[in-house]
């Protein structure tokens, strides 16, 4: 008993509350993606899927590896950042297409995407509480209209998820807009599948690829007709597109350098001269969720990447506590300032705050005087923050308190 009762000990103090990560959110509510199939251009893979981070020669890579004259990687890659309050962690995933292929405007690269908010009530990894899903030019808004109020905007239908509690998204073919309910296809012109039913469940027609995260990444082996699964690995816009974000010009990863210049600036260190459109030679490029319309409720571009907290303050009212502070935004300077063991701070409003982290006091990556320029401590994706009401530490004192006395009793009645 003696045996027992020490080796309780020792495995349960030193991790009796592991502390949630920000990858663990991540993981646990990547969605699961329902792709309808045209053609290979549908695929999803990474930005260097022909082994550079040159934007104009991807869809010159991609005729050329789907034809069999150049060997590449086409496993399919979900790229991910979040960025968190006391109260709430933001999740943007960015799934890349090489090529959109619509007729009408088609062009090099396409970067449609997931946004989730999860609340940090109820521990472990959050509850689920809103998504928005990028459908060419507009944000879709889903969630529990009854208890997500409209600001600027209403919620659009609900969240659909999986057996597994994973948000489902609906991902066109050719034109790649993404649809939490079911866009019917246009198989003879995909230019014209513009609607989005937001009440109908993700599903899919004829052939197609359904994407879930809990799968091994690889190229997925379609067949016509059918509808099969895949898998997707993730990894983080930070350390991957972020890093690139200088490499500006004629043959580099972006077309030009943009400025984020978000309401509330004066408060948050936002970043300047970054990659806003990718670089292509095909169509007009589109940029990722950095340099994207933020749509209802904020002006300028990049508001939902670079302050989700008072974008989706602005778009609908949620349920207290929200807190409008990040204790983790490495982009605009805030790099795991998390209260380790605080519970969400009840005192957050919607309302912007009169004061916030500034340049000054925000903590930044030390390898650089950039404070978004990709550290050691800011592509840690995990956090310290726990996310119920004992750290790890507060349960050791429990779980001492409990079972050290009960070590020292058998021990008294054995001598």
């Amino acid at each position: 008993m003696k045996r027992v009762l020490i080796a309780l000990a020792v495995l349960l103090l030193p991790s009796a509350a592991k502390a949630t990560t920000r990858e663990d959110v991540a993981k646990r509510w990547a969605p699961v993606l329902h792709q309808q199939y045209r053609d290979e251009k549908d695929l999803f893979t990474a930005y260097d899927f022909d082994g550079n981070w040159v934007g104009n020669d991807n869809e010159e890579s991609l005729s050329a590896c789907t034809s069999g004259k150049k060997t590449c990687s086409l496993a399919a890659k979900v790229y991910f950042t979040v960025i968190e309050t006391s109260s709430h962690w933001f999740v943007q995933y960015l799934p890349y297409h090489p090529v959109d292929a619509k007729v009408t405007n088609g062009h090099e690269h396409d970067t449609e995407s997931v946004f989730l908010v999860v609340s940090k009530d109820g521990g472990g990894t959050g509850k689920l509480v809103a998504m928005e899903t990028r459908f060419h030019l507009d944000w879709f808004t889903y969630g529990d209209g009854a208890v997500l109020k409209a600001g600027a905007k209403s919620v659009d239908g609900p969240i659909h998820v999986d057996a597994n509690g994973r948000p489902q998204v609906y991902v066109q073919q050719a034109g790649h807009g993404f649809c939490g309910g079911y866009s019917p296809p246009n198989d003879l012109f995909p230019d014209l599948q513009l609607t989005c039913n937001h009440d109908e469940e993700p599903h899919l027609s004829g052939t197609g690829v359904v994407y879930r995260p809990d799968v091994a990444a690889a190229k997925p082996l379609v067949q016509d007709n059918q509808v099969i699964d895949a898998g997707y690995a993730l990894e983080e816009i930070y350390t991957t597109f972020w890093a690139h974000r200088t490499e500006v010009g004629k043959g580099k990863a972006f077309k030009q350098a943009v400025d984020y210049t978000g309401s509330r600036c004066a408060t948050l260190a936002c970043p300047k001269q970054f990659g806003g459109a990718f670089d292509g030679d095909e169509g007009e490029s589109p940029s990722g969720p950095w340099n994207q319309e933020s749509g209802p409720g904020v002006d300028g571009n990049g508001g939902q990447f670079f302050d989700p907290a008072f974008t989706m303050s602005k778009r609908l009212t949620f349920p207290q506590p929200y807190s409008l502070d990040y204790c983790h935004n490495p982009y605009v300077g805030i790099v795991d300032a998390c209260a380790k063991d605080a519970p969400p701070d009840p005192s957050g409003s919607q309302a912007p705050a009169s004061t916030g982290p500034t340049t000054a006091s925000s903590p930044t990556p030390s390898s650089s005087t950039d404070p978004t320029a990709p550290s050691d401590d800011a592509s840690d994706s995990g956090c310290a923050c726990t996310v119920g009401r004992h750290s790890a530490t507060s349960w050791s004192l429990v779980i001492a308190a409990t079972v050290l006395p009960l070590i020292a009793v058998r021990r008294r009645r054995r001598r």
